[in-house]
């Protein structure tokens, strides 16, 4: 494991320590000017002892300083410190021989970050995105209710955290925490084959940014949970993630890398989509379609379900996304555990959607539409058989004329690339419709010229083999 520390891996300008009182033969006490609103690890120097100018250490130990400090001492020769680094360490006795005092000077580790973590009521997947002189989950995260869950092929619990890793934990109330310590700004941190629960590191991260070791290790997308899992963009301070790999091995955040290409979007365009929640407030979203060229690669699998109480809603093979393939019916079921009844189901169905939906057998999924389930049961989506046009084709807009608003249908015999477009009456392109490979079926575009003047336009159709144009009237 490899780390990073800021600002600078070293040390900033030192500071003054003014002696306020000292007896060698009674107690001595010392603070700190000007006083520090942060927890630091400082490392202090005597002068005095050994040659003229010389620094006795007296080891590196973590420093609490909210207030300014005083310490006191009844023995000036001897002094207990608690021995802290980074890691917590036993405490441990160290030798003054100390001859005078003057003015001291310390050296303060890159220590001065601070993060506010929030955390929502209920159950929340955090990570420690510096190094705290205290790892301690009840010093770190001290409002949270349960243990701090980690994940190494089933969930465990932990009373020491680690950078790197995530961690599930329960809180009564919405909040926050704010953690000191160094920052973060590159961590390197292993993997399993399968999900692994990661954390972050101090800077945001765009997922599009991760690399692994080795290199082109397959990942899954970054799934962060908000009341539900959801595909993440960037890697967030204090945030936790799931990640599936393709093999062991290691991946490496970078703070630097800001300017890295955007990830994975947080929707599966195209596609139709069934939220589900319940009485107490979860929800998690599934998405469902035709299999193609555009789903090769797709992440369709679900990380684990979350510890507790909390729902968990994902299709009967322990899928997000369902995909179906080939022109007959089929069906499959939603699986639901910890759920608090009443259940609501709402869907949105894709304008190309070719296949009559259902669900749990008598209610027609089509646009916009919801269910709610009073009591546990099963819960089954059908698609019916594919009704695959014969040809290619494309029909007149209707309405036409119209304002602003018209659709065009299209029919596609096969799986094929699909641009469809629309031209002034000089030829000059105006808006592209659609640019992309395409399944099989009857689709359906809204064509919105509200942006565009009235008169005449025409609309084109590629698809394969197949060219159509067709005239349409916008009338304002």
């Amino acid at each position: 494991m490899q780390r990073t520390l800021g600002p600078a891996q070293g040390q900033i300008d030192p500071i003054d320590i003014e002696i306020v009182s000292l007896s060698l033969t009674s107690v001595w006490s010392i603070e700190m000017s000007p006083p520090l609103d942060f927890q630091a690890n400082a490392f202090f120097g005597f002068p005095g002892a050994g040659s003229e100018g010389d620094s006795i250490p007296l080891e590196n130990f973590s420093l609490a300083t909210r207030p300014a400090p005083t310490f006191s001492e009844p023995n000036p020769l001897w002094h207990q410190f608690p021995n802290q680094d980074i890691v917590p360490a036993p405490p441990g006795i160290v030798a003054l021989n100390v001859t005078e005092f003057s003015e001291w000077a310390y050296a303060l580790l890159a220590t001065d970050t601070s993060v506010d973590v929030p955390h929502a009521a209920k159950w929340n997947m955090l990570s420690v995105p510096l190094e705290a002189a205290d790892m301690h989950k009840d010093t770190l995260f001290p409002d949270a209710t349960s243990s701090a869950f980690a994940y190494n092929a089933g969930y465990t619990t932990e009373t020491v955290l680690e950078t790197g890793r995530g961690y599930w934990m329960k809180f009564d109330s919405a909040g926050s925490d704010t953690l000191f310590g160094a920052a973060v700004h590159q961590d390197t941190f292993d993997v399993v084959s399968g999900w692994n629960m990661v954390g972050s590191i101090t800077d945001p991260v765009p997922v599009g940014s991760v690399s692994t070791i080795p290199p082109g290790m397959t990942l899954s997308n970054f799934f962060a949970y908000n009341n539900g899992y959801t595909a993440a963009t960037s890697i967030n301070p204090g945030a936790g993630y799931w990640v599936k790999t393709s093999a062991d091995g290691s991946i490496i955040l970078d703070g630097g890398l800001l300017l890295a290409k955007a990830g994975p979007p947080m929707e599966y365009a195209g596609f139709n989509r069934l939220d589900v929640s319940d009485a107490a407030g979860n929800q998690q979203s599934l998405w469902f379609g035709p299999a193609g060229a555009a789903t090769a690669g797709m992440t369709t699998e679900m990380p684990p379900p979350p510890p507790g109480d909390l729902l968990d809603a994902r299709f009967g093979d322990g899928n997000m996304v369902e995909l179906y393939a080939g022109n007959d019916a089929q069906s499959f079921g939603v699986r639901l555990t910890s759920a608090v009844y009443p259940v609501t189901f709402r869907w949105e169905i894709d304008d190309g959607e070719s296949r009559a939906l259902t669900l749990n057998g008598k209610t027609r999924m089509a646009g916009k539409g919801s269910m709610v389930m009073r009591e546990a049961g099963p819960v089954t989506i059908t698609a019916g058989a594919s009704t695959v046009p014969e040809r290619f084709a494309l029909s007149q807009n209707y309405p036409n004329p119209f304002n602003p608003l018209t659709k065009i249908v299209y029919e596609l015999p096969a799986e094929v690339k699909v641009n469809l477009t629309v031209f002034d009456i000089l030829g000059r392109e105006v808006a592209v419709l659609a640019d992309e490979v395409q399944a099989a079926g009857v689709k359906t575009v809204v064509f919105d010229a509200g942006a565009f003047p009235s008169g005449t336009y025409f609309y084109r159709l590629q698809a394969g083999p197949f060219t159509a144009t067709k005239k349409l009237m916008l009338l304002k």
